[in-house]
C-alpha cells in the first residue's frame, strides 16, 4: 500500500500593491493525484481567482488577506497557505512567503478573527513554536505551524503568543 498525501503549495512569493490592485502572487503546487488540476485564490470562503494549472502567476491583486490552496485530479486541497498583500509606496517590495519570518519585515496577522474553527497565521516560518492561552493567561497547548485549531475549545477569547508578540483571537 502507498500512503497518500494531498496536494501541497510548495513555493509562494507575493509581491505587496502599490497603485491599489497591482499586487502579484506567483505559486507552484505538487503532490496528490496527478495532475494537480487547479490553483485556488480565496478571500474568506469565496474564490477570488483560479487558474487550472500547478503553477501560476495572479495579478491585479488589491491589498487584503488571501489564502491559497492547490486542488488534484481527486478533488483533494491543499492546506491553506495565507497570503497578505500590502498597501505599499514601495514598487519593489516582496514577500516570499517560504522564508523564515526572520526574514521578512511583514506584521503577523492572524484570521479570521472572529474564528469558529482555525485561524491562520501570516508572516511566521513554518516551524515557529505558538503558545495558546485561555483569557485568563493559563497555558492551553503549543503547536508548530501557521494554523491554530480552536474547533474543540468552548468560545471565548485566546491568547496567542508568538515569540514576544500576544494576540488576542475570539472564538465564536
Amino acid at each position: 500500500l502507498q500512503a497518500y498525501r494531498n496536494p501541497a503549495v510548495t513555493q509562494l512569493t507575493s509581491r505587496d500593491a502599490t497603485t491599489g490592485n497591482n499586487g502579484v502572487v506567483e505559486a507552484t503546487a505538487t503532490g496528490g493525484t496527478a495532475p494537480v488540476e487547479r490553483l485556488l485564490l480565496l478571500s474568506g470562503d469565496s474564490i477570488v481567482l483560479y487558474e487550472t494549472a500547478a503553477s501560476c502567476k495572479f495579478d491585479t491583486l488589491r491589498a487584503g488577506q488571501y489564502t491559497l490552496r492547490a486542488r488534484d485530479a481527486a478533488g483533494c486541497l491543499s492546506d491553506p497557505r495565507p497570503v497578505n498583500i500590502r498597501e505599499t509606496d514601495n514598487e519593489n517590495s516582496v514577500d516570499n512567503n517560504d522564508e523564515a519570518a526572520e526574514n521578512n519585515d511583514g506584521e503577523i496577522t492572524v484570521y479570521p478573527n472572529p474564528t469558529d474553527g482555525k485561524v491562520y497565521i501570516s508572516h511566521i516560518a513554518d516551524d515557529k513554536m505558538i503558545f495558546v492561552y485561555n483569557i485568563s493567561g493559563t497555558f492551553l497547548f503549543s503547536v508548530k505551524g501557521n494554523e491554530v485549531d480552536f474547533s474543540p475549545f468552548p468560545s471565548g477569547m485566546y491568547l496567542l503568543r508568538i515569540d514576544n508578540k500576544v494576540i488576542k483571537v475570539i472564538k465564536l
